[in-house]
């Protein structure tokens, strides 16, 4: 296993607010393992899937790429660890990285990579929660955070992979965000940007040809008590429902997600094919959440 960390913080070093919410979150999900199975099944197999035949033992092998990996409850890393050159997990938390690495009894596999401490937004070192309510109208800030955030990209993570998976972690960073500014009104211009520029993040760390997919919440049982009883083919009409009635995940809505993908001007050229997935149950802990899946085959030629 390789471990190196990521773009040197800008706070001097110190852990940032949501670093300790992210870390608290992974404590709190570390024995989750056997509740996660149903969905790390899913998700297992929309990555695998995603990946390209190989026609013979000499054809290099493929190389994938897990943004917001955590403690890997939601991945079978020996699957893909068996199929793969390389599998690059990347998070905050270097604790949970390791954990999870270590819980799959892979902390010796070479084809397992770790890249802890990164921030791919830009912005996390200016985010802070305790100055929220001070915030409120804070427009200014926001449009120029918005702009840090569309512009950024000083990751420095390396590219050409093959499948480059979100794993649930666009909910995270607007959640990061909305903790800030809670009027999702005024926040709209930045969660906007960070969506697009997380989009294009998938897309610009896979080789041309390569699947980028993003796993996402959609909404919860906390405002859909419902959800946690309804069998999964009933999920589409349940959502449909949802979204008309407003009760979705801030910056989640699936169809303006595929918009940004068929439409916005800086993702356009480099998305060939976009295919949602249906919509599955994911329980987690004490609440259930939807989460559903795009499967984004990036052009061969940037038009």
């Amino acid at each position: 296993m390789n471990f190196g960390t990521g773009r040197a913080r800008q706070n001097g070093g110190s852990v940032t607010p949501f670093e300790a919410i992210q870390q608290s979150r992974n404590r709190e999900s570390s024995t989750a393992w056997d509740l996660y199975e149903p969905h790390r099944r899913r998700v297992t197999s929309l990555i695998l899937d995603a990946l390209p035949s190989v026609s013979n033992d000499s054809a290099p092998q493929p190389r994938v790429c897990l943004l917001g990996a955590g403690n890997s409850n939601d991945i079978d890393l020996s699957e893909l660890a068996t199929r793969c050159e390389e599998v690059l997990l990347v998070d905050l938390d270097a604790a949970a990285l390791q954990q999870g690495v270590a819980r799959q009894q892979l902390t010796e596999h070479p084809a397992i990579r770790l890249r802890a401490e990164m921030d791919i937004t830009g912005i996390f070192d200016r985010l802070n929660p305790d100055n929220a309510t001070s915030r409120l109208n804070h427009s200014a800030e926001i449009v120029e955070l918005a702009e840090i955030a569309d512009s950024f990209s000083g990751s420095g993570l390396p590219d050409g992979f093959d499948v480059v998976a979100s794993m649930c972690l666009l909910s995270q960073l607007i959640d990061a965000v909305t903790h800030c500014f809670p009027d999702p009104h005024t926040a709209l211009p930045l969660l906007q940007a960070m969506r697009r520029r997380h989009l294009r993040l998938l897309l610009e760390q896979c080789r041309p040809g390569g699947r980028a997919i993003l796993f996402s919440e959609i909404v919860s049982s906390d405002t859909c008590p419902e959800l946690a009883a309804t069998p999964d083919a009933r999920l589409p009409d349940l959502l449909a429902r949802l979204l008309a009635e407003q009760n979705f995940f801030t910056g989640l809505h699936p169809g303006i997600i595929v918009q940004d993908l068929r439409s916005e001007s800086r993702l356009l050229p480099l998305v060939a094919n976009v295919r949602p997935i249906a919509p599955w149950k994911w329980p987690f802990l004490s609440r259930t959440y939807a989460v559903t899946a795009f499967v984004i085959e990036r052009a061969a030629v940037a038009g």
